[in-house]
């Protein structure tokens, strides 16, 4: 499947970007959070309980967490507090489980976390008239879903290259994945609804038939890009029209569980600064004519012969952003809450340069160990500096080994430096002195890549031998 994309204007400009504010637009002084935000309900007690505390904090907001029996709670002990909300089984009863929960406790906001809120549109008509807003990224501007047919026609009429992507009946899906005989990439028909899935085998796609489709039983599938680098741009838009775009983040090791930002591809390229100011160009643009509003990213490809297109959207805040947060020196969870109180985008979001360096990498677990009910021996982990290190991670010693441990998702361990060797160092230092006794883990295979001189000196891509998940 071809694909016509953009290739950027050659510059040999290699400055650190400022990002740019367009000149018609005014600039406001930072000022603390003035709406009548004061109680916020996290619609879950995962990880994204740690990062939506520390904002309140920032912001003098009570925050809350909803406890749901069966799902992961191991950071609500960062909130102020935790309701305990039963699980209603499906979008119409939770919406009402959650809305009489949020009007019992007093509360004024309700943010979703890293798990989406599935019962958005049902939760907004049980919230009508009670005052409680939502702080959801929406991708139109009355707030209802965005199909990717839509998507794609927006960016046709903009002028922006899209990746080749066909739409099929989900039921097709397997039979389709059979006949093409290798690797395939499927979407979901609604824009932000759910991550892309890679099909590398029969599983993978019977997997996706039933987790993508959309309303209609529809889904997108299109052929990887051969040797294709991606660059996930973080992006923000207030309630006046106001967007900015924030740093990229280098995707292209993900199948791996590494990235980092910003992508040293463009740090290298001799027109990689006309690149990035073509992408933030280019995610500003989009996300302004979607009527997007709130924190989000645009996702792009680009191939070797150096044209970039856009392949996805994704909504709210998410784990990765932390990349972000590290480079930008900004909190996303904070100004996610800001512009939907309605402060416009000031000149921190703007003007504030780019510094340093970081990478994120996930350890998952791998073999179990042979006796069940055996638990955790001593969890080791190294000196974590502040300023330099976040590991996020619930297991501690003595913690039960959960079921299921193939592929669990053990810790989230960013690290940042001045430049980039030093942030790699960082991550390989802090990998190296971390255990989770007697689980076998991804952490050796994400040391062997660190170590290797083509992501010492950034050179790969997603068909990189050495940053595929297995040899």
């Amino acid at each position: 499947m071809a694909n016509n994309a953009t290739k950027p204007p050659s510059s040999r400009k290699s400055s650190r970007r400022r990002r740019r504010k367009p000149a018609e637009q005014p600039v406001t002084e930072t000022v603390a959070l003035e709406a009548p935000f004061k109680k916020l309900l996290l619609t879950e007690a995962g990880e994204s309980a740690s990062r939506v505390a520390l904002a309140c904090r920032i912001l003098d907001i009570e925050s809350l967490a909803a406890k749901v029996p069966g799902r992961d709670s191991r950071f609500a002990a960062d909130c102020d507090g935790v309701l305990e909300l039963p699980d209603a089984g499906d979008p119409q009863a939770d919406a009402a489980t959650i809305a009489k929960a949020a009007r019992e406790a007093g509360v004024d906001v309700i943010l979703p976390g890293y798990e989406g809120l599935r019962c958005l549109s049902a939760l907004q008509e049980e919230l009508r008239e009670s005052g409680i807003t939502i702080a959801q990224t929406r991708l139109t501007e009355d707030g209802q879903p965005l199909g990717r047919q839509a998507m794609l026609d927006i960016c046709k009429s903009l002028g922006i290259d899209s990746v080749d992507s066909q739409r099929i009946p989900a039921s097709k899906l397997v039979e389709i994945f059979e006949e093409h005989g290798g690797p395939l990439i499927a979407r979901s028909d609604i824009v932000g609804d759910a991550k892309p899935c890679r099909l590398l085998d029969k599983d993978d796609a019977e997997s996706a038939a039933v987790s993508l489709p959309g309303p209609d039983g529809y889904l997108w599938v299109e052929e990887p890009i051969a040797q294709r680098r991606r660059f996930d741009v973080s992006v923000i838009r207030d309630v006046n029209g106001d967007c900015a775009a924030l740093v990229e983040r280098d995707s292209s090791a993900f199948g791996l569980g590494l990235r980092e930002a910003p992508s040293p591809t463009l740090m290298a390229a001799a027109d990689g600064e006309a690149l990035r100011e073509a992408l933030f160009e280019v995610a500003t643009r989009l996300w302004s004519a979607l009527g997007a509003f709130g924190v989000g990213e645009v996702m792009f490809g680009y191939n070797v012969e150096g044209k970039f297109f856009i392949e996805d959207l994704a909504t709210g805040i998410s784990p990765e952003q932390v990349l972000t947060e590290w480079v930008c020196r900004i909190g996303l969870v904070e100004w996610q809450l800001r512009v939907h109180a309605g402060q416009p985008l000031t000149e921190e979001v703007y003007a504030r340069p780019e510094s340093g360096h970081a990478f994120l990498a996930h350890v998952r677990g791998g073999a179990r160990a042979e006796t069940e009910g055996t638990t955790f021996g001593e969890v080791l982990w190294p000196p974590t500096p502040s300023g330099s290190v976040r590991v996020l991670s619930p297991y501690s010693e003595g913690s039960d080994l959960p079921e299921g441990q193939q592929r669990t998702l053990l810790a989230r361990i960013s690290t940042f430096g001045a430049v980039r060797h030093q942030a790699l160092l960082t991550l390989d230092r802090i990998l190296a002195g971390t255990e989770f006794p007697p689980l076998d883990t991804n952490i050796p295979r994400l040391r062997e890549v660190l170590s290797h001189e083509g992501m010492r000196f950034g050179q790969y891509d997603s068909d990189s031998r050495f940053t595929r998940p297995t040899e």
